[in-house]
């Protein structure tokens, strides 16, 4: 459960965000902010540490963004989460000494497709996204080591067992595709921590580029959902 108990000194995301946050609390390890504008509805930020280092760590930035809830879950929009989940999408970086970015339809969702009858990877949310220059200049601005764009595909406190040991991760995934809960994107954004005086700056973009994204995110929702409901 989400404490909004408030330290003597505010966490640094909240300290350098603190102009576009409405409230504000703590989740395990995270700080859990909900915008006062924005196309997602909630930003975790947390601390991952690197395995093998001397105390290096990255920030990763989760912003998630609500379709539909689970007690609007009927046919259509079962079908529009199978829709939608052909779309996840990756940040991928090309060349040797000017890499440029460019996103691509998930890896793991082409490997999914090999498992799951119904996926069908589609380069559409790529394509929109790759067509915003201000994603793009976002993007080259953050220089994330990983930016990508999930559908929420496992949700185990519906899934009926109470031990995962013996399930593959793809069996989960296949579950909760034949039976979705609730269709909410997740996008993530992680990028290897920066010293003072430049985290501020990285926590500023990061934010923008997320947001950026969401939007880009909502409007292939909203279409994907209008080809649907006028089936």
């Amino acid at each position: 459960m989400m404490s909004s108990e408030k330290p003597v000194q505010d966490p640094l995301p909240v300290y350098y965000l603190k102009d576009r946050i409405k409230k504000w609390g703590a989740l395990g390890d995270s700080v859990v902010i909900v915008p006062k504008s924005a196309s997602f509805d909630e930003l975790h930020v947390r601390r991952v540490f690197i395995q093998w280092g001397f105390g290096e760590f990255k920030w990763q930035f989760t912003s998630f963004v609500n379709v539909v809830s689970e007690g609007g879950m009927n046919e259509k929009a079962i079908r529009l989460y199978r829709t939608l989940k052909d779309l996840e999408t990756d940040l991928r970086w090309s060349g040797l000494l000017l890499k440029k970015p460019r996103f691509e339809v998930s890896a793991g969702l082409r490997d999914l497709a090999s498992h799951i009858e119904g996926v069908n990877p589609s380069n559409d949310l790529a394509e929109r996204l790759n067509s915003n220059d201000r994603i793009l200049k976002l993007v080259r601005r953050v220089k994330p080591d990983q930016l990508r764009v999930r559908l929420e595909s496992v949700h185990l406190e519906h899934a009926g067992f109470e031990s995962t040991e013996e399930m593959e991760p793809v069996d989960l995934i296949r579950r909760y595709y034949e039976k979705p809960h609730r269709v909410m994107w997740l996008i993530a954004v992680t990028r290897m921590n920066l010293p003072n005086p430049w985290i501020g700056g990285l926590m500023k973009d990061s934010y923008a580029l997320l947001d950026a994204v969401a939007e880009s995110v909502r409007e292939e929702t909203d279409e994907v959902k209008s080809s649907i409901e006028n089936l």
